[in-house]
C-alpha cells in the first residue's frame, strides 16, 4: 500500500513537471503605455509578470491580473482579494518598490484624473496625464476636490485643508473655507477662519506657500463676493427641493 502511494504521488509530480515544460508563456500588451504581460507557472498557478517592449523582465512573476488606469499599471497580489496592487507608471517604473497598495482611482477632467495609493504611511495621490506627475501626500485629510491650482481636502467634518501639486501643504492651520484663484502666471490661496460675520482671512502664494498677510484686494474680494453667492443660490436650492414630509 505504501509502495502505490509513493507510486502515485511520483505520477503526479512528473505529471506537473511535464505540464510546466511544456507550458508556453502568454504575452499580452498593455494598452496606452510601452509595457506588456507575461505569464508564468509558479507552483502549478498561473501567475503574470510585467516586461519592456523588447521583452525584458521589469517584474517576477508575481501577480494575478491588471489593469490599466491613464497609462499607469495596477498589478493585483493574489491571494488579497483583488484589494493590494504594486503600481507601475507607463514606462515601468514602480511607484512605491516593494510596496503592497490599496488604490482607487478617480476620473478627473483636464490631466486631473488621479490615482489614490493607500500605504502603510497615508494616501498619496498620483496624476499621471500630469506633465511632471506629481505624487502628492502623505494626505493629512480626505480630498474633497482637485482643480487646476491643487487639492482641498477635509479636516474631519467642517474644516479644510490645501496642497498645491508641489506637495506643499500651504495652510498654516485649517480653514472654514479654501480660495484659490490665478492672476498671468501667480496664483493665490485664501484661507477663511471663523463664522459669518466673524470671518478673519489669510493669504498665501499658491506656488510656494509664502504667507502674504491679512489684507484682501480687489480681486480677493470679488471671489469672497462670487463663492458667497454661490453659497446662497445653493441653499436657496435645497430649501426649494420638497422633503417627503412637505409633498
Amino acid at each position: 500500500m505504501k509502495r502505490l502511494v509513493l507510486f502515485l504521488a511520483l505520477v503526479a509530480t512528473l505529471v506537473m513537471l511535464a505540464s510546466c515544460e511544456n507550458y508556453e508563456s502568454k504575452i499580452t500588451p498593455l494598452d496606452g503605455t510601452s509595457l506588456s504581460t507575461y505569464s508564468a507557472m509558479v507552483d502549478n498557478v498561473e501567475l503574470m509578470g510585467l516586461q519592456t517592449a523588447d521583452g525584458k523582465h521589469i517584474t517576477e512573476p508575481l501577480y494575478c491580473s491588471n489593469k490599466v488606469f491613464h497609462g499607469t499599471v495596477e498589478m493585483t497580489y493574489p491571494g488579497t482579494g483583488s484589494c493590494l496592487y504594486a503600481v507601475f507608471d507607463a514606462f515601468g517604473k514602480e511607484i512605491f518598490p516593494g510596496k503592497k497598495l490599496y488604490v482607487t482611482g478617480v476620473n478627473n477632467p483636464d490631466s486631473l484624473s488621479y490615482l489614490r495609493l493607500g500605504t502603510d504611511d497615508g494616501d498619496y495621490l498620483y496624476f499621471p496625464d500630469m506633465k511632471n506627475k506629481p505624487l502628492i501626500g502623505p494626505m493629512r485629510g480626505r480630498e474633497t476636490s482637485v482643480d487646476s491650482c491643487g487639492i482641498y481636502y477635509r479636516y474631519g467634518e467642517k474644516l479644510y485643508g490645501f496642497v498645491n501639486f508641489s506637495n506643499i501643504d500651504i495652510l498654516e492651520a485649517p480653514a472654514d473655507h479654501v480660495y484659490t484663484y490665478k492672476v498671468g502666471d501667480r496664483g493665490f490661496v485664501i484661507a477663511e477662519h471663523g463664522k459669518r460675520g466673524q470671518q478673519s482671512y489669510k493669504k498665501y502664494e499658491l506656488e510656494t506657500g509664502k504667507f502674504i498677510g491679512t489684507t484682501l484686494n480687489s480681486n480677493d474680494r470679488a471671489l469672497l463676493a462670487k463663492a458667497e453667492a454661490n453659497r446662497r443660490a445653493s441653499n436657496l436650492m435645497i430649501s426649494k427641493t420638497p422633503t417627503p414630509e412637505s409633498k
